[in-house]
């Protein structure tokens, strides 16, 4: 029950249930060559290399330890290539597999125990599962770079990108203006359990026109987002499953990729402000440079411009059902 009710307070504030209005979602796919409308069968050479690399991480869903399952992997990798090919080819992903486990951690060990709130909800899902998005989402990274679609100014969950570049190329821009004479305006705008709010139908929709995700892949996706569960696990004990009817898996390979093919569109509100614009996942930094004027009144007006970018895209994230909580 409490579950439940932490799930639908999220929901507060948000619009009802109902599409976002339509927008002109940016694209560089431009013939029917360049869509996906399947993913490629995957060999049980593919299934080793990546469960070779992944981490020995288990969680109490899995049927055997992580530990185990690499040592004899040889004898399982094909019985598992399998299963990953006949979801691919089906465009379903197993219902056996999109069970999550919520384990409460104590954020500190000084923090008091009986407070709800200083606990950390940590989410788990079957290595299998976990295997099975890694071996589709090489596919979906190699789309995506090949056609440059992420934003330029996103630097999460992306190869040769980090909170490192993120910060240096903000920190380049405000020297820059400095440099050259000019006050720099920066507003920080964060977003509130962004992962847990994601409206299913638009996340998808996104998928197909912005990134070209047809037919069984588009299938694939829409399965892997349905009928979702999760449960809290403490001391051995379970609480009744909740069935997720939005967001993106919590510890899960896919759920921050999918997270930013949903933020993608953010990038386009900045550009007729003539504010610049980074994000690193869910934290947005929209910042503007400009003149020192000697009067009071002008520097107000220079700043009422970050401003009101800054408000549009919080009217943005809103009707996307993502809800921002801080604006700094």
């Amino acid at each position: 029950m409490k579950l439940r009710e932490g799930l639908d307070k999220l929901a507060d504030g948000l619009p009802p249930d109902s599409p976002p209005p339509p927008e002109c979602l940016f694209s560089t796919l431009h013939s029917e060559a360049d869509l996906i409308n399947g993913f490629l069968l995957v060999t049980t050479a593919m299934v080793c290399d990546i469960i070779r690399v992944s981490p020995a991480k288990s969680c109490p869903l899995d049927p055997i330890p992580t530990s185990i399952l690499k040592k004899v992997l040889s004898a399982l990798a094909p019985s598992i290539a399998k299963i990953a090919n006949l979801s691919i080819s089906s465009g379903q992903f197993p219902d056996t597999m999109k069970r999550g486990l919520i384990t409460p951690l104590l954020k500190d060990d000084s923090l008091d125990r009986d407070v709800l709130a200083n606990y950390r909800p940590v989410s788990g899902l079957s290595f299998l599962s976990k295997t099975l998005e890694r071996l589709v989402l090489s596919q979906l990274n190699d789309h995506i770079a090949a056609f440059d679609l992420i934003s330029p100014c996103q630097s999460a969950y992306r190869a040769h990108h980090s909170t490192e570049t993120a910060l240096l190329s903000v920190f380049d821009d405000h020297l820059r203006a400095i440099d050259g004479g000019c006050g720099n305006a920066l507003l920080l705008l964060d977003l509130s359990a962004a992962f847990d709010t994601i409206d299913h139908a638009t996340l998808v929709d996104r998928l197909s026109v912005s990134f070209g995700i047809r037919g069984m892949a588009l299938n694939w996706f829409r399965s892997y987002l349905s009928g979702r569960k999760q449960c809290v696990a403490i001391n051995g004990n379970f609480s009744p499953d909740v069935v997720l009817t939005t967001g993106v898996p919590q510890g899960s390979v896919f759920g921050p990729v999918l997270f930013t093919t949903y933020v993608n569109p953010v990038r386009t509100l900045a550009t007729p402000f003539g504010v610049k614009m980074h994000q690193f996942s869910d934290d947005t930094q929209e910042y503007l440079s400009f003149p020192i004027l000697p009067d009071f009144l002008g520097q107000v007006n220079a700043l009422t411009v970050p401003a009101n970018c800054a408000s549009s895209s919080t009217d943005w994230f809103t009707r996307n059902k993502v809800k921002p909580s801080k604006l700094k």
